[in-house]
């Protein structure tokens, strides 16, 4: 029995890019699971590659894949798609994959290309299979169709081949099988080669038995079950067809196995080629864009559908093909008609037209159905065709000039300068008609960054005030800044138009008046002032008080200091009392006066330059009279053109419940200093009282207020390890926001010095800061350097080697907040250790500013020692070494060991330049130093010992006794002491030294000058050491 197949086709949109793939060949789908890319041309397969060729007639667009699991079906989740065929039925693999090769066939809408589309929509899109004995139109059934894979480098996939696999069944992989199988269908189609490619050897009838076998392997689910029967009648049904029904690609009968049952033959309703083809032809003549108007008679084309469709079932008498009316057909056009166009049937034309003066509203390729309608023997036959309607080159707005041109010249007549208020009215109205009343406007300006804006008053486009206001904040060139109007069409595009602003002037020079210096400053008036003025020393070490006088000589600004006493010596209450009752009668008698120059900066010097400059810390002035605090050299004075006298005692000021700040010298030499600010809290009868710059310096005490015959006084009783001490502190001057002050240490033979109070922390650390400035090396400077230095001492630390103190090298280091530093040795006597990791840990040390604070445990429990290390700012130059205060002494820090060493390892036999060492010494003026040499030597046994100043000045036996204790020279136990001569070359003075002792051969000796107590921390000990 023989059915005919329900008959519909859709004419694929790329027939013609269909017939394209035929001519060249070739796909540009491949996969990549199992295969790779589709490799070589034509017939030429890649190494290793495989061409497969998939038929009943080409397919195109079919699915090539791997039937894994030899279920004849494609299981989409697990099967990968190794490519798509193209028009003749080829996809190329560069690597052969394994297993049972197979093709699916796609048709639109259907399942397996819903499938391929969720796998990659923007790949598989509109991709169905076409069978190319029917060009024009999709298959319309999915079936799968398989080879065995047999290794070689070309396989077949058609319905021949499929019947191998049916035959074979879950035997695919068993080459005897296939072999069988192949043997058995090649009898039943007389055929030598079941995988022949029969329409490349024109054999028609197998071309045909091959489209039967499609036909019905697609509408009969049995199929496999009775494939014999099947291919027995197909073979039948061809080899009884006529030459031209085995030639026409439309007879398709499908069997059913029965060849008692004589066929019934229908023809496929079908798309006629050649008519789609001029159709779409004269579609493609329809150009229209989204930018350009219809003219006035319109834009239209016209197709004849007449012979559009075909069935041959359907002919005249003369048995020709009958054609079909618009009347038998359906038109769908519902996009392209939504886009503005109008799409109709028309005396059997279809007429495609866009209204006259109309624009598409829609840019696209918009697609027309037209369907055939089903009737007797006719099936629904539908053909698609496409409209392009183009974006079109779109233009922006056009701006009129004219009133550009207008807006322009207002704008230049605005006159700008920075910093001044300004409006430049505008109209806007005539803004508006730069562009037409369709075009939407808007208006901005870059000007906004330098302090302009557009103002808006009243109703849109209806504007009482438009315009331009602000403050520019800086000059600009003519069209730096501009106001622009921007004008968008419908299409989207955009004109702007820039409306340059004018030059914006500089403002006019402004010179601000000088910033405010509140710098307390020595001024002329203060010489003109002129009289007798009392004035004092803060250094504890002298404590210096007496008349002077600031004063203007015939011209001539003269400083007078007539220093009549102390109060660091004995009886101070009764030396006040003197200066009191031998008062000068004017400032004449006060004679010890030099000329001063008065400095812009509010300094004063000395003409004879024989101290440094006179510096202002601060200035009361009350009732016409002056109290000023000066600094020169290092020290800190009082001066006061009041004619209150020395012995005058104010009321000590309230106490309970207060915090006073004090500002004292905590150190009694002469030439050093160490200005302490403390802060006292005050209670009931306690004080604390803590150092402000150190607060773990804490000490407490109880105070009472005394009366007696010189006046009032605040009395401190503190507790000392040897009992108690008492301060008695007397307020004798008020200068405004500080008071001067005596304290008198009742335990020190009643000595006493001047110090300052006040509740103002503030002011008292500036007057600190110029009385005693902090150094300003950074402390950071000393870690995670290898510092040496020379140092006496007669042990290494923890016991005694030597009687008498010798010269050593010790090594510090600072990292991480520890302390390190060298187990002497009695190598260290001549060579500094270098190596870190010999050194060991003596304690902890923390850094604030320049000071770098250590921290060393005391052996018996006691409190920590610590000492503050600081770089000095006032040095001499020593090469490979920084001037240092550390441990309230003063020494040479080298980075350079063998400049160390020089100090320690010179020998008698050395040339003098060798044993020169390099050495800091004091200058005549306060507060600078030079550097000096020291160098020892041992000829015709006996000592000797240098010290010369820098070239150009002199250093004496007087200054070495002003600052160090005494000369010698030592073995460690032999004690050798010396006399000191000047000798005088080129008016210089040079210092040396004999000893009163004979050297004895290979002894290292040192030769060691120790500094006076209160010269410690100005000037370093002498450490110098010579092998005889």
């Amino acid at each position: 029995m023989v059915t005919i197949p329900k008959k519909q086709a859709v004419l694929a949109l790329a027939i013609s890019s269909a017939l394209a793939l035929s001519a060249c060949g070739g796909s540009d789908d491949s996969g990549t699971s199992g295969g790779g890319n589709i490799g070589g041309g034509g017939g030429t397969v890649q190494p290793g590659g495989v061409i497969i060729t998939a038929m009943d007639g080409y397919f195109l667009n079919a699915a090539v894949f791997v039937d894994s699991n030899n279920n004849g079906m494609w299981d989409t989740n697990q099967e990968a798609v190794l490519g798509l065929t193209d028009a003749k039925g080829q996809v190329k693999l560069t690597k052969e994959p394994e297993g049972t090769l197979a093709i699916q066939t796609i048709v639109p809408n259907g399942q397996m290309q819903q499938a391929l589309i969720e796998q990659d929509p923007a790949k598989y899109a509109g991709k169905y299979t076409v069978d190319m004995d029917h060009p024009s139109q999709p298959m319309e059934h999915e079936i799968v169709l398989r080879s065995p894979n047999k290794g070689e480098d070309k396989v077949t996939i058609s319905p021949l081949t499929d019947l191998v696999m049916i035959h074979v069944g879950e035997n695919a992989d068993d080459e005897a099988a296939i072999a069988e199988a192949e043997q058995k269908v090649a009898a039943q189609l007389n055929v030598e080669n079941v995988y022949v490619n029969y329409i490349e050897t024109d054999n028609k009838e197998l071309h045909k038995t091959a489209q039967i076998l499609t036909e019905t392997k697609a509408t009969d689910s049995n199929y496999a079950d009775k494939v014999e029967e099947i291919v027995e009648e197909a073979v039948t049904v061809v080899g009884d067809m006529t030459e031209e029904e085995v030639e026409d690609p439309d007879f398709k009968p499908v069997v059913d196995g029965d060849i008692a049952t004589p066929p019934t033959v229908d023809y496929k309703t079908v798309v006629i080629e050649e008519s789609a083809k001029a159709i779409q032809a004269e579609l493609n003549t329809f150009n229209v864009d989204l930018q350009t108007s219809a003219p006035a008679e319109g834009i239209s084309v016209s197709a004849d559908i007449a012979t559009l469709f075909q069935d041959k079932d359907i002919k005249n008498d003369a048995g020709e093909p009958l054609p079909f009316a618009s009347t038998d057909m359906t038109l769908d056009a519902t996009q392209l008609i939504a886009a503005g166009i109008e799409v109709k049937f028309e005396n059997n034309q279809l007429v495609v037209s866009l209204a006259p003066n109309t624009k598409p509203t829609k840019a696209g390729v918009f697609n027309i159905e037209i369907t055939l309608n089903p009737q007797d023997k006719v099936t629904e036959t539908t053909a698609i065709f496409s409209v392009e309607v183009e974006k079109g080159i779109a233009l922006p707005p056009e701006a009129e000039q004219a009133v550009i041109t207008s807006l322009k010249s207002q704008i230049n007549d605005w006159s700008l300068t920075e910093g001044e208020a300004f409006f430049g009215p505008l109209d806007y109205s005539e803004v508006q008609s730069i562009f037409e009343n369709n075009v939407q406007i808007e208006v901005g300006t870059n000007a906004t960054a330098n302090g302009l804006e557009l103002i808006y008053e009243g109703t849109m486009r209806q504007f009482t005030k438009f315009g331009l206001a602000g403050t520019p904040t800086n000059p600009a060139a003519a069209g730096e800044f501009y106001i622009w109007v921007s004008g968008k069409a419908e299409n989207g595009l955009v004109t702007q138009v820039n409306l340059p602003l004018p030059l914006i002037a500089e403002a006019p020079e402004v010179i601000p008046p000088p910033p405010e210096d509140n710098t307390p400053k020595f001024k002329p008036e203060h010489f003109e002032k002129g009289g007798i003025w009392r004035m004092g020393s803060f250094n504890a070490g002298d404590s210096e008080v007496g008349y002077a006088s600031l004063r203007n000589s015939n011209g001539q600004y003269e400083f007078c200091w007539d220093s009549a006493s102390t109060l660091s010596q004995n009886g101070w209450s009764h030396a006040l009392s003197s200066l009191n009752q031998n008062a000068p009668a004017n400032e004449t008698e006060i004679v010890r006066c030099d000329a001063v120059t008065l400095h812009e900066d509010g300094s004063f010097t000395y003409d004879n330059e024989k101290m440094g400059a006179f510096k202002l810390a601060y200035e009361h002035k009350e009732n016409d009279q002056y109290k000023l605090l000066f600094t020169v050299d290092n020290g800190l004075f009082w001066l006061d053109s009041s004619a209150e006298d020395f012995a005058h005692s104010l009321k000590v000021p309230a106490k309970d419940g207060y915090n006073e700040v004090s500002l004292v010298d905590d150190n009694t030499s002469r030439e050093s200093i160490d200005a302490m600010l403390a802060i006292n809290a005050f209670a009931a009868d306690t004080v604390e009282m803590v150092n402000a710059d150190s607060p773990e310096e804490t000490m407490s005490a109880t105070w009472t207020i005394e009366t007696d015959s010189v006046g009032e006084s605040l009395m401190l009783t503190e507790t000392v390890d040897n009992g108690t001490q008492q301060r008695e502190i007397f307020y004798v001057r008020d200068f405004g926001s500080v008071s001067v002050t005596i304290e008198d240490k009742h335990a020190n033979d009643n000595s006493a010095n001047f110090g300052l109070k006040s509740e103002n922390e503030e002011l008292l650390r500036d007057i600190k800061e110029a009385w005693q400035p902090a150094p300003t090396t950074p402390a950071t400077e000393f870690e995670n350097k290898v510092w040496f230095s020379t140092e006496h001492g007669n042990g290494n630390g923890t016991e005694n080697n030597f009687t008498n103190s010798v010269a050593w090298c010790d090594t510090s280091y600072f990292k991480d907040g520890i302390a390190y530093g060298n187990d002497r040795s009695m190598e260290n006597r001549t060579v500094c250790t270098d190596d870190k990791n010999a050194l060991v840990e003596y304690g902890t040390y923390v850094i604030d500013g320049p000071y770098l604070t250590v921290s060393m445990p005391s052996d018996n429990g006691d409190a920590p020692e610590t000492s503050k290390l600081s770089f000095a700012d006032n040095a001499a130059t020593i090469n490979g070494a920084k001037m240092v205060n550390a441990w309230d002494e003063r020494y040479a820090y080298f980075t350079d060991k063998a400049a160390a060493e020089q100090r320690l390892n010179a020998k008698s036999s050395d040339a003098a330049q060798y044993r020169d060492a390099p050495m800091e010494l004091p200058n005549l003026e306060s507060d600078t130093y030079s550097t000096g040499t020291m160098s020892a030597r041992i000829r015709d046994g006996y000592f000797g010992f240098s010290i010369d100043q820098a070239k150009g000045r002199s250093f004496t036996c007087e200054e070495f006794n002003e600052f160090y204790e005494s000369m010698y020279v030592t073995d460690g136990y032999n004690y050798i002491s010396s006399t000191c001569q000047n000798s005088v070359e080129n008016g210089i003075t040079h210092t040396s030294f004999s000893f009163n002792g004979t050297p004895e051969a290979g002894v290292q000796y040192s030769f060691i000058a120790r500094v006076k107590g209160h010269q410690q921390p100005l000037v370093e000990a002498i450490k110098y050491g010579l092998k005889n």
